[in-house]
């Protein structure tokens, strides 16, 4: 018996090895998730002692783990890796500049979650000390804007950390030193742009959030203006007549540092107003050439290449002159910037009273600038593009013409209504442009009775059909 008892736990024994030749053999077959391998390549990297890492094995690490950022989330390990890397090679260019390229692109998945915010402080200081360390490398420094500017969209109490840790001067500063670069002074204008910008979403949190963010972002656009940053956007507008994509970028600034700020003087208003109405009906495109090119197949939009979270993979109407992402952006940033705090005792209770409200100051700011005109002249030049610059126009006509009867008037003689009923009808299986549209015209009293019924129509389509689509 003691024979046969020693033969069995022998096979047991030689079993239990087989099986686990096979799910080792099965675990090195398995193909792993695009996490799991930018995880493994990372740690290969960072268990290697410094000075014998290959720099190419590293950036070739580095781009690898971007692209699968982009569309996953890394889970913590991972991303704690990543300022050990930027900390490790902090005298190599070359790998700080991907190595921030990695942070831009994992924040908006990755540290968009709460449970990273442990996370936050360390990308935010080292990515604006790599930054300012390689300040004359002007693709290092590109790229070290759009991680501070990702960063900032990440989380709203992200923001205070990087202004803490210097990220607008590091910003202005940037801007200064290379006034030449429109790919790195867009990314600039955006990072900008993320820092400064009231989150309007952010404010159906609570009365008492939406406060603090309001006072966070006075507060923000504060240190903005002592650091001067207004005046070295200034300096910058000269470039704007000649790349589409970095007045988009300009006009997206302007918006953030102006919504809610009511320290701008009117006369600095009507300037800003001015630029923004100047940069919207620029003539950036020819149609000629774009039509000979497109017969020939060479055609390529190199403007929407730029690196920037908002601009990517644009593309831009070719049926006229104008940049229809300009315009759009132009047009939002003059809605935004008659915006500020609501005094209403009722400020916050219902839609009909909110946080922020139109000024009737400013609106008598962006009327001196003559932007209106454009406004309804952008009505039919792009009736058709109803996504990108219909939508942007209507959401700024919300707010410009509430209060201001010149605003109104000037909608009115220039054909504004007439062209805003156009558009209506051109879309009107669009439901909620359809709304977005009676609001505009509702606010301003200028088609009231026209946006009544707009608005009836599309609640009855609704019910009709049993659907919540406006």
């Amino acid at each position: 018996m003691s024979g046969n008892a020693a033969m069995a736990e022998r096979k047991l024994r030689l079993l239990e090895r087989a099986e686990a030749r096979i799910a080792k053999q099965r675990d090195k077959d398995r193909k792993l998730s695009p996490v799991e391998e930018a995880d493994k390549r990372l740690k290969d990297v960072v268990r290697q002692v410094t000075q014998e890492r290959h720099v190419a094995t590293v950036l070739e690490t580095l781009l690898f783990v971007a692209d699968v950022a982009e569309e996953h989330a890394l889970p913590e390990d991972t991303l704690r890796m990543i300022p050990s890397i930027l900390s490790d090679h902090m005298s190599h260019p070359v790998i700080v500049a991907d190595a921030l390229l990695l942070v831009g692109k994992a924040s908006k998945r990755s540290l968009a979650d709460p449970s990273t915010e442990g996370l936050w402080n360390v990308f935010v200081l080292s990515s604006i000390a790599c930054t300012r360390l390689h300040k004359h490398e002007a693709t290092l420094v590109s790229n070290g804007l759009y991680a501070i500017g990702q960063l900032a969209e990440t989380s709203h109490r992200i923001k205070s950390q990087i202004v803490e840790a210097q990220g607008l001067e590091t910003i202005n500063g940037s801007l200064r030193l290379h006034p030449h670069d429109t790919f790195l002074l867009s990314n600039g204008l955006l990072a900008l742009s993320a820092i400064c910008n009231l989150p309007l979403q952010s404010l159906q949190l609570g009365k008492g959030i939406a406060k603090q963010i309001i006072a966070d972002v006075q507060s923000i656009q504060h240190t903005a203006e002592s650091l001067n940053i207004m005046t070295t956007l200034t300096e910058l507008e000269p470039l704007l007549a000649h790349d589409p994509v970095l007045a988009r970028s300009y006009c997206e600034a302007i918006g953030a540092l102006t919504v809610s700020n009511t320290a701008l003087s009117h006369d600095k208003c009507v300037r800003l107003a001015s630029k923004i109405n100047a940069v919207m009906s620029t003539k950036f495109h020819s149609i000629q050439e774009e039509e000979e090119a497109e017969a020939a197949g060479d055609q390529e939009d190199l403007s929407n290449q730029i690196l920037s979270w908002n601009l990517e993979s644009l593309k831009r109407s070719r049926v006229s002159p104008y940049d229809n992402w300009v315009v759009a952006h132009g047009a939002l940033a003059l809605g935004r910037m008659v915006l500020v705090p609501s005094t209403h005792r009722a400020a916050g209770t219902s839609k009909r009273f909110p946080y922020v409200t139109s000024d009737a100051q400013k609106q008598s700011a962006v009327h001196e600038a003559g932007a209106m005109a454009f406004l309804c002249f952008a009505l039919k030049e792009f009736e058709h593009d109803k996504d990108v610059v219909l939508t942007s126009v209507l959401e700024s006509l919300k707010h410009l013409l509430s209060l201001h009867q010149d605003n109104q008037k000037e909608f009115v003689s220039h054909q504004g209504l007439q062209r805003l009923t156009r558009c209506l009808e051109l879309w009107s299986e669009d439901h909620a442009f359809q709304l977005q549209g009676a609001r505009a015209l509702k606010v301003g009293h200028v088609g009231w009775r026209l946006g009544l019924t707009v608005s009836r129509r599309c609640w009855r389509e609704r019910m009709a059909s049993g659907t919540d689509g406006c």
